[in-house]
């Protein structure tokens, strides 16, 4: 049971600590200022809008991020690459290539989202391209016996 509960009706916390953590999430990072609870309930409800103005891009460029960056620093931390390694980082360099052209035959389907969120996410998605073929898998390196 969630100790904002047990401290509202009373209930012995099984820990020491009285206070309510909250996870904010990542979208943390769109908010500028210090809000109330009530705050940030009236915007989760659309009631207050209370995001700064830096640009949001859609969750999918952001988890495409996160999986490009990973894969070229696994490619520069691995000294000489076996042929295992590199099916591996060349399976893994298509699976991104299919997962960007998902996302771009998703986006006519998108409805409640602005043309502009629109634009800003095929942009997106055409520089994560970009990011993704300049990723050079070097050649499996055969240690001669």
């Amino acid at each position: 049971m969630g100790s904002a509960v047990r401290i509202k009706d009373h209930i012995p916390l099984s820990h020491k600590l009285g206070a309510v953590a909250i996870c904010p999430s990542p979208n943390l990072a769109y908010f500028s200022g210090i809000f109330s609870l009530a705050d940030m309930v009236a915007h989760i409800y659309g009631e207050k809008h209370i995001l700064n103005t830096t640009y949001r891009p859609s969750m999918f460029v952001n988890e495409l991020v996160l999986y490009v960056d990973y894969l070229k620093k696994k490619i520069e931390k691995t000294f000489e690459l076996n042929p295992k390694q590199v099916k591996y980082f060349q399976t893994f360099k298509n699976n991104l290539a299919a997962g960007i052209n998902y996302y771009k035959e998703l986006i006519p389907k998108i409805k409640a989202e602005t043309d502009q969120y629109i634009a800003c996410m095929k942009r997106d998605l055409e520089q994560m391209e970009a990011m993704l073929n300049q990723v050079r898998i070097p050649a499996a390196v055969v240690n001669a016996i």
